[in-house]
């Protein structure tokens, strides 16, 4: 959501590139300055003591020590994603609530970079059904 509204606004260069201009002109500064307001207003308090750094933090440094944060550990959300996935069961829920639960998990699986396949996914679901719905497994 963050790269669509700074692609939007033509504003992503600022976040995506380590190229400044030449002649680091006001108006580059004052862009990269809201880029980096808009930045540290929408994440957390907590957040804040890592993006900020120092005076001349850019939009660009900021970028990076949030992605380093959340992707810095990527394979081990990853690897606890999976096995929740592989063993998540109905239990209570819908049908449902169940498989967009099961959509979720495979999606984010998918954006840590461990896609799952439809045929794994229909596989989990199946074999987590409760026995109101075994006769669906065969």
């Amino acid at each position: 959501m963050v790269l669509l509204i700074l692609r939007h606004y033509a504003l992503d260069d600022h976040v995506l590139t380590d190229t400044f201009p030449a002649a680091r002109i006001a108006a580059w500064f004052r862009l990269d300055s809201i880029v980096l307001s808009w930045i540290l207003g929408t994440i957390s308090l907590d957040l804040h003591d890592l993006v900020r750094g120092t005076p001349d933090t850019t939009a660009r440094r900021a970028w990076l020590a949030l992605e380093g944060q959340f992707l810095g550990n990527a394979e081990a959300r990853a690897l606890r994603l999976d096995a929740s996935f592989r063993t998540f069961i109905q239990g209570d829920l819908s049908v449902g609530e169940f498989c967009r639960k099961m959509k979720t998990m495979a999606d984010s699986l998918g954006d840590l970079g461990w896609a799952v396949e439809d045929r794994i996914l229909v596989l989990n679901v199946l074999r987590g059904l409760n026995e109101r719905y075994a006769h669906l497994r065969t």
